[in-house]
């Protein structure tokens, strides 16, 4: 519709209606069952008014000339409220290294060091080189590292290969202490896992789910932003 030119309705005087003076254009086509009624002159998406007008059908439907107007706004039911404890505890956040300590935590990684050593020791006696906090997340975050080039079936030593491999790989920790934690990973006591798995089938990794459970009950609210 061009500027200054005004819709009209189907009508029983004219047999068709041309959005110009061309008459070689197709005319519109109304349904002659169709009844119309004018409702009210309202703003479309550019900001320019125009008349809407009301096509009803035999059967009650009703179609109008004009768009539906998007409601944007949030239905309350849908939107999440943060607790202020929560926000307190996250609102100096600011690295991903630390959002990384909220969901694997201090306490998290004790668990690991703690059994990997025991299994260590276990394993290979005096000549184990005890591992700490610090190898420990280096070892997760090279793997997240992995995951994230897509590397994640590539043969181990091809990624710590000095010309196929990744550089970053090769800084964080030789290919045989790699090897050698993700070996001897272990996040329970071996000993007494029998016993445990009685009455808990997840007893191998229990204790750390359940303390990873915490930290996203504590820190993390689907759907909030």
């Amino acid at each position: 519709m061009s500027d200054g030119e005004e819709f009209v309705p189907y009508s029983s005087d004219c047999d068709d209606y041309s959005g110009s003076d061309d008459s070689d254009n197709d005319a519109l086509s109304v349904d002659p069952d169709l009844n119309t009624s004018i409702a009210e002159e309202v703003p479309v998406v550019d900001g320019t008014v125009i008349r809407t007008v009301v096509y009803m059908g035999k059967d009650g439907t009703e179609w109008k000339n004009t768009p539906i107007v998007p409601n944007d706004q949030t239905r309350w039911p849908n939107v999440v409220t943060l607790p202020r404890n929560r926000i307190s505890e996250t609102q100096n956040v600011t690295s991903p290294a630390e959002v990384f300590e909220l969901f694997i935590s201090r306490n998290m990684l004790s668990v690991i060091v703690k059994y990997t050593n025991q299994e260590g020791k276990r394993q290979r006696g005096a000549s184990w080189i005890e591992t700490d906090h610090t190898e420990i997340k280096a070892l997760i975050g090279m793997l997240v590292f992995i995951g994230a080039q897509k590397q994640s079936k590539v043969n181990l030593q091809t990624i710590w290969d000095a010309l196929l491999g990744q550089p970053f790989v090769r800084a964080t920790m030789s290919y045989n202490r790699c090897f050698q934690l993700l070996n001897l990973l272990r996040f329970d006591n071996k000993d007494t896992r029998p016993q445990r798995r009685e009455t808990d089938k997840l007893a191998p990794i229990s204790e750390l789910l359940n303390l990873h459970l915490s930290n996203l009950q504590r820190y993390y609210v689907p759907g909030a932003t």
